[in-house]
Protein backbone atom coordinates (compact mmCIF):
# COMPACT_ATOMS: atom_id res chain seq x y z
CA UNK A 1 0.00 0.00 0.00
CA UNK A 2 0.63 3.77 -0.03
CA UNK A 3 3.04 4.72 2.77
CA UNK A 4 5.60 2.25 2.22
CA UNK A 5 8.94 2.69 0.65
CA UNK A 6 12.35 1.68 -0.53
CA UNK A 7 14.89 1.63 2.16
CA UNK A 8 15.42 2.00 5.91
CA UNK A 9 17.16 4.19 6.91
CA UNK A 10 18.70 3.58 10.53
CA UNK A 11 20.22 7.06 11.32
CA UNK A 12 18.38 6.96 14.82
CA UNK A 13 19.72 3.77 15.61
CA UNK A 14 16.12 2.02 15.44
CA UNK A 15 17.05 -1.65 15.57
CA UNK A 16 14.33 -2.91 13.18
CA UNK A 17 15.52 -6.68 13.48
CA UNK A 18 15.80 -6.61 17.87
CA UNK A 19 13.11 -3.96 18.58
CA UNK A 20 10.28 -4.85 16.32
CA UNK A 21 10.30 -9.04 16.82
CA UNK A 22 6.10 -9.43 16.51
CA UNK A 23 6.36 -8.11 12.75
CA UNK A 24 8.99 -10.74 11.83
CA UNK A 25 6.64 -13.89 12.09
CA UNK A 26 4.92 -12.44 8.95
CA UNK A 27 7.61 -11.84 6.51
CA UNK A 28 7.11 -14.84 4.76
CA UNK A 29 3.28 -14.17 4.76
CA UNK A 30 4.09 -11.23 2.90
CA UNK A 31 6.53 -12.65 0.69
CA UNK A 32 4.31 -15.72 -0.27
CA UNK A 33 1.37 -12.75 -1.27
CA UNK A 34 3.94 -11.14 -3.26
CA UNK A 35 4.69 -14.80 -4.86
CA UNK A 36 0.83 -15.68 -5.61
CA UNK A 37 0.71 -12.60 -7.40
CA UNK A 38 3.53 -13.22 -10.09
CA UNK A 39 1.96 -16.97 -10.12
CA UNK A 40 -2.06 -15.46 -10.77
CA UNK A 41 -0.52 -12.65 -13.45
CA UNK A 42 1.46 -15.34 -15.12
CA UNK A 43 -1.91 -17.31 -15.54
CA UNK A 44 -3.44 -14.32 -16.89
CA UNK A 45 -0.85 -13.35 -19.54
CA UNK A 46 0.86 -15.08 -22.52
CA UNK A 47 4.27 -17.10 -22.22
CA UNK A 48 6.75 -15.63 -21.23
CA UNK A 49 5.51 -12.31 -20.72
CA UNK A 50 7.00 -12.05 -17.36
CA UNK A 51 10.89 -11.78 -16.58
CA UNK A 52 12.52 -13.89 -13.65
CA UNK A 53 12.03 -12.55 -10.41
CA UNK A 54 15.65 -10.37 -9.19
CA UNK A 55 17.13 -11.61 -6.41
CA UNK A 56 15.13 -11.38 -3.30
CA UNK A 57 15.99 -8.94 -0.50
CA UNK A 58 17.21 -9.44 3.01
CA UNK A 59 14.73 -9.85 5.44
CA UNK A 60 15.86 -6.58 7.01
CA UNK A 61 15.31 -4.51 3.89
CA UNK A 62 12.40 -6.38 2.86
CA UNK A 63 10.54 -5.51 5.99
CA UNK A 64 11.68 -1.67 5.37
CA UNK A 65 10.11 -1.82 1.88
CA UNK A 66 6.70 -3.45 3.15
CA UNK A 67 6.55 -2.22 6.70
CA UNK A 68 2.88 -1.78 6.09
CA UNK A 69 2.02 -4.59 4.80
CA UNK A 70 3.41 -6.90 7.49
CA UNK A 71 1.88 -4.58 10.00
CA UNK A 72 -1.17 -5.15 8.90
CA UNK A 73 -0.69 -8.83 8.61
CA UNK A 74 0.41 -8.59 12.27
CA UNK A 75 -2.66 -6.51 13.14
CA UNK A 76 -4.92 -9.24 11.57
CA UNK A 77 -3.36 -12.00 13.60
CA UNK A 78 -3.53 -10.18 16.24
CA UNK A 79 -7.37 -9.15 15.94
CA UNK A 80 -7.56 -13.08 15.46
CA UNK A 81 -8.38 -13.84 11.92
CA UNK A 82 -6.70 -17.23 10.59
CA UNK A 83 -4.21 -17.77 8.46
CA UNK A 84 -5.92 -19.00 5.62
CA UNK A 85 -7.83 -15.86 5.52
CA UNK A 86 -4.95 -13.69 6.57
CA UNK A 87 -3.32 -14.89 3.55
CA UNK A 88 -6.49 -13.87 1.19
CA UNK A 89 -6.05 -10.43 2.35
CA UNK A 90 -2.37 -10.05 2.36
CA UNK A 91 -3.06 -10.93 -1.41
CA UNK A 92 -5.51 -8.76 -2.09
CA UNK A 93 -4.07 -6.01 -0.39
CA UNK A 94 -0.91 -6.31 -2.23
CA UNK A 95 -2.80 -5.97 -5.53
CA UNK A 96 -4.35 -2.97 -4.05
CA UNK A 97 -1.04 -1.47 -3.44
CA UNK A 98 -0.08 -2.04 -7.29
CA UNK A 99 -3.74 -0.73 -8.32
CA UNK A 100 -2.21 2.63 -5.93
CA UNK A 101 1.32 2.28 -7.01
CA UNK A 102 0.84 2.00 -10.67
CA UNK A 103 -1.87 4.75 -10.76
CA UNK A 104 0.65 7.52 -9.09
CA UNK A 105 3.50 5.85 -11.42
CA UNK A 106 0.81 7.52 -14.19
CA UNK A 107 0.20 10.81 -12.10
CA UNK A 108 3.57 11.38 -11.22
CA UNK A 109 5.56 9.84 -14.20
CA UNK A 110 7.48 7.91 -11.77
CA UNK A 111 8.49 4.09 -12.01
CA UNK A 112 8.14 2.35 -9.02
CA UNK A 113 8.69 -1.50 -9.71
CA UNK A 114 5.43 -3.59 -10.01
CA UNK A 115 5.21 -7.29 -11.54
CA UNK A 116 8.11 -8.35 -13.85
CA UNK A 117 6.70 -7.52 -16.58
CA UNK A 118 8.45 -7.86 -20.47
CA UNK A 119 7.60 -4.74 -21.53
CA UNK A 120 10.22 -1.69 -23.04
CA UNK A 121 11.73 0.32 -20.54
CA UNK A 122 10.62 3.51 -22.10
CA UNK A 123 6.79 2.62 -22.09
CA UNK A 124 6.10 3.35 -18.52
CA UNK A 125 2.66 4.24 -19.07
CA UNK A 126 1.55 1.48 -20.64
CA UNK A 127 3.05 -0.63 -18.43
CA UNK A 128 1.45 0.99 -15.47
CA UNK A 129 -2.11 0.18 -17.31
CA UNK A 130 -1.13 -2.97 -17.79
CA UNK A 131 -0.38 -3.72 -14.05
CA UNK A 132 -3.46 -2.28 -13.17
CA UNK A 133 -5.55 -4.47 -15.34
CA UNK A 134 -3.64 -7.61 -13.56
CA UNK A 135 -3.83 -5.87 -10.47
CA UNK A 136 -7.44 -6.02 -10.62
CA UNK A 137 -8.14 -9.15 -11.62
CA UNK A 138 -5.67 -10.18 -8.40
CA UNK A 139 -8.56 -8.30 -6.54
CA UNK A 140 -11.12 -10.76 -7.85
CA UNK A 141 -9.51 -13.89 -7.08
CA UNK A 142 -8.10 -12.99 -3.70
CA UNK A 143 -12.22 -12.93 -3.11
CA UNK A 144 -13.38 -15.37 -4.88
CA UNK A 145 -13.56 -18.06 -2.04
CA UNK A 146 -16.14 -15.22 -0.17
CA UNK A 147 -20.00 -15.57 -1.04
CA UNK A 148 -21.29 -13.36 -3.72
CA UNK A 149 -23.36 -11.25 -1.44
CA UNK A 150 -20.56 -10.36 0.60
CA UNK A 151 -18.11 -9.91 -2.24
CA UNK A 152 -20.60 -7.39 -3.50
CA UNK A 153 -20.27 -5.28 -0.65
CA UNK A 154 -16.89 -4.84 -0.62
CA UNK A 155 -16.61 -4.04 -3.85
CA UNK A 156 -18.99 -0.86 -3.34
CA UNK A 157 -17.02 -0.16 0.03
CA UNK A 158 -13.52 -0.50 -1.73
CA UNK A 159 -14.83 1.44 -5.03
CA UNK A 160 -16.09 4.44 -3.04
CA UNK A 161 -13.01 4.61 -0.65
CA UNK A 162 -10.56 4.89 -4.14
CA UNK A 163 -12.86 7.10 -5.56
CA UNK A 164 -13.20 9.56 -2.51
CA UNK A 165 -8.97 9.29 -2.28
CA UNK A 166 -8.90 9.72 -6.35
CA UNK A 167 -11.30 12.72 -5.88
CA UNK A 168 -8.04 14.63 -3.73
CA UNK A 169 -5.55 13.70 -6.25
CA UNK A 170 -7.91 15.04 -9.15
CA UNK A 171 -8.14 18.42 -7.75
CA UNK A 172 -4.27 18.90 -7.75
CA UNK A 173 -4.17 17.01 -11.22
CA UNK A 174 -4.89 20.10 -13.66
CA UNK A 175 -3.18 22.62 -10.93
CA UNK A 176 -4.82 24.06 -8.09
CA UNK A 177 -6.30 28.03 -8.48
CA UNK A 178 -5.73 28.35 -4.58
CA UNK A 179 -4.89 25.91 -1.86
CA UNK A 180 -6.84 24.57 0.84
CA UNK A 181 -6.96 26.81 4.48
CA UNK A 182 -5.51 24.20 7.21
CA UNK A 183 -8.48 23.08 8.63
CA UNK A 184 -9.73 21.54 5.16
CA UNK A 185 -6.01 19.87 4.66
CA UNK A 186 -6.45 18.12 7.72
CA UNK A 187 -9.92 16.90 7.24
CA UNK A 188 -10.19 16.28 3.68
CA UNK A 189 -6.59 15.88 2.03
CA UNK A 190 -5.21 14.16 5.44
CA UNK A 191 -8.04 12.27 5.69
CA UNK A 192 -8.28 10.25 2.25
CA UNK A 193 -4.85 10.86 1.07
CA UNK A 194 -3.51 9.84 4.22
CA UNK A 195 -5.94 7.84 6.78
CA UNK A 196 -7.80 6.04 4.21
CA UNK A 197 -5.28 5.18 1.63
CA UNK A 198 -4.10 3.03 4.93
CA UNK A 199 -7.33 2.14 6.11
CA UNK A 200 -8.14 0.50 2.32
CA UNK A 201 -6.04 -2.49 4.53
CA UNK A 202 -9.11 -3.22 6.78
CA UNK A 203 -11.74 -2.97 3.53
CA UNK A 204 -12.07 -6.50 3.63
CA UNK A 205 -11.78 -7.50 7.15
CA UNK A 206 -14.48 -4.98 7.79
CA UNK A 207 -16.97 -6.90 5.40
CA UNK A 208 -15.94 -10.68 5.19
CA UNK A 209 -15.11 -11.42 9.19
CA UNK A 210 -17.91 -12.08 11.06
CA UNK A 211 -16.68 -11.99 14.69
CA UNK A 212 -14.96 -8.97 16.46
CA UNK A 213 -16.06 -6.39 14.28
CA UNK A 214 -15.95 -3.88 17.17
CA UNK A 215 -12.52 -4.57 17.38
CA UNK A 216 -11.67 -4.36 13.81
CA UNK A 217 -13.44 -1.15 13.70
CA UNK A 218 -11.22 -0.18 16.04
CA UNK A 219 -7.97 -0.96 14.88
CA UNK A 220 -9.02 0.34 11.35
CA UNK A 221 -9.87 3.84 12.98
CA UNK A 222 -5.95 3.50 14.53
CA UNK A 223 -4.51 2.65 11.04
CA UNK A 224 -6.28 5.71 9.91
CA UNK A 225 -4.57 7.88 12.38
CA UNK A 226 -1.46 6.37 11.50
CA UNK A 227 -2.18 7.54 7.89
CA UNK A 228 -2.97 11.21 9.06
CA UNK A 229 0.22 11.14 10.88
CA UNK A 230 2.51 9.64 7.25
CA UNK A 231 0.66 12.01 5.24
CA UNK A 232 1.84 15.27 8.10
CA UNK A 233 5.43 14.21 8.03
CA UNK A 234 5.21 14.12 3.85
CA UNK A 235 4.14 17.45 3.88
CA UNK A 236 7.47 18.53 6.51
CA UNK A 237 9.48 16.61 4.14
CA UNK A 238 7.79 17.77 0.51
CA UNK A 239 7.57 21.14 1.56
CA UNK A 240 9.55 23.01 -1.09
CA UNK A 241 8.21 20.14 -3.52
CA UNK A 242 4.72 20.99 -2.85
CA UNK A 243 5.21 24.97 -2.75
CA UNK A 244 6.51 24.88 -6.46
CA UNK A 245 4.02 22.38 -8.01
CA UNK A 246 1.17 24.29 -5.53
CA UNK A 247 -0.17 21.42 -3.65
CA UNK A 248 -1.95 20.70 -1.29
CA UNK A 249 0.26 21.10 2.08
CA UNK A 250 -0.59 21.43 6.01
CA UNK A 251 2.97 23.03 6.69
CA UNK A 252 2.65 25.45 3.32
CA UNK A 253 -0.86 26.28 4.46
CA UNK A 254 -0.07 27.39 7.73
CA UNK A 255 3.01 29.10 6.04
CA UNK A 256 0.21 31.91 4.39
CA UNK A 257 -0.61 34.05 6.98
CA UNK A 258 3.18 35.16 6.26
CA UNK A 259 3.72 37.60 3.57
CA UNK A 260 7.34 35.69 3.47
CA UNK A 261 5.62 32.28 2.90
CA UNK A 262 6.57 31.36 -0.56
CA UNK A 263 10.63 32.49 0.02
CA UNK A 264 10.39 30.32 3.11
CA UNK A 265 8.75 27.40 2.14
CA UNK A 266 11.04 27.04 -1.22
CA UNK A 267 14.21 26.07 1.17
CA UNK A 268 11.95 23.00 2.85
CA UNK A 269 11.75 22.57 6.80
CA UNK A 270 14.87 23.96 7.39
CA UNK A 271 13.42 27.65 6.62
CA UNK A 272 10.81 27.04 8.56
CA UNK A 273 12.84 25.81 11.46
CA UNK A 274 14.86 29.20 11.22
CA UNK A 275 11.62 31.97 10.32
CA UNK A 276 8.96 30.49 12.81
CA UNK A 277 9.88 27.29 14.42
CA UNK A 278 6.53 26.59 16.17
CA UNK A 279 4.76 26.11 12.52
CA UNK A 280 7.34 23.31 12.41
CA UNK A 281 6.68 21.99 16.13
CA UNK A 282 3.48 21.74 15.72
CA UNK A 283 3.11 20.04 12.59
CA UNK A 284 5.95 17.52 13.62
CA UNK A 285 3.77 17.64 17.11
CA UNK A 286 0.68 16.91 15.27
CA UNK A 287 2.32 13.93 13.45
CA UNK A 288 3.61 12.13 16.71
CA UNK A 289 0.58 12.89 18.72
CA UNK A 290 -1.79 11.37 15.74
CA UNK A 291 0.88 8.21 15.15
CA UNK A 292 0.79 7.91 18.88
CA UNK A 293 -3.18 7.52 19.27
CA UNK A 294 -3.30 5.22 16.72
CA UNK A 295 -0.90 2.94 18.12
CA UNK A 296 -2.79 3.03 21.32
CA UNK A 297 -6.18 2.10 19.58
CA UNK A 298 -4.33 -0.42 18.18
CA UNK A 299 -3.19 -2.02 21.75
CA UNK A 300 -6.77 -1.11 22.60
CA UNK A 301 -7.52 -4.20 20.08
CA UNK A 302 -4.67 -6.35 21.87
CA UNK A 303 -2.09 -5.63 19.56
CA UNK A 304 1.11 -6.31 21.53
CA UNK A 305 2.61 -3.13 21.31
CA UNK A 306 3.30 -0.75 24.27
CA UNK A 307 3.75 2.96 24.45
CA UNK A 308 7.43 2.72 24.54
CA UNK A 309 7.52 0.22 21.56
CA UNK A 310 5.12 2.93 19.70
CA UNK A 311 7.57 5.69 20.05
CA UNK A 312 10.60 3.50 18.50
CA UNK A 313 8.09 2.63 15.50
CA UNK A 314 7.38 5.61 15.04
CA UNK A 315 10.44 7.33 14.83
CA UNK A 316 11.71 4.33 12.33
CA UNK A 317 8.27 5.93 10.02
CA UNK A 318 9.74 9.07 10.47
CA UNK A 319 13.43 7.59 9.26
CA UNK A 320 11.52 5.86 6.73
CA UNK A 321 9.16 8.83 5.27
CA UNK A 322 12.85 11.11 5.10
CA UNK A 323 12.09 12.99 8.46
CA UNK A 324 14.38 11.41 11.12
CA UNK A 325 15.77 14.83 11.40
CA UNK A 326 12.40 16.30 12.62
CA UNK A 327 12.81 14.10 15.83
CA UNK A 328 16.13 16.80 17.00
CA UNK A 329 15.07 19.94 14.98
CA UNK A 330 11.70 19.90 17.49
CA UNK A 331 13.24 18.03 20.09
CA UNK A 332 10.25 15.11 20.10
CA UNK A 333 10.63 12.53 23.28
CA UNK A 334 13.02 10.40 22.12
CA UNK A 335 11.82 6.70 21.50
Amino acid sequence: MAGETDTFGGAGGIGLETDFAALWGFVREQREAEASAVRLAARFLPLGALNEPGPALDDLAYVGKNIFSILFLAIFASLGIPPERRAAYALLNHAIRGIVTATDNILDDETKSLLPLVLPKGAPRFTAVMNILLYDRMVEAAVSGFIPAKREAFTTLLTSMLFKIGEVEAEEEGGLGMLAPPAEVLARVHGERGGNLLKLAFAAPLVFEEVGTERIIIAAEGVHKIGMALQMIDDVVDLAEDCASLKNNYLLARLLAFPDARSIASGGWPNVLAAHPELLAEAVGRAHSSALDGFALLGDTGFPLDREGAGRLIRALFDLRGGGELFYAVNLPAP
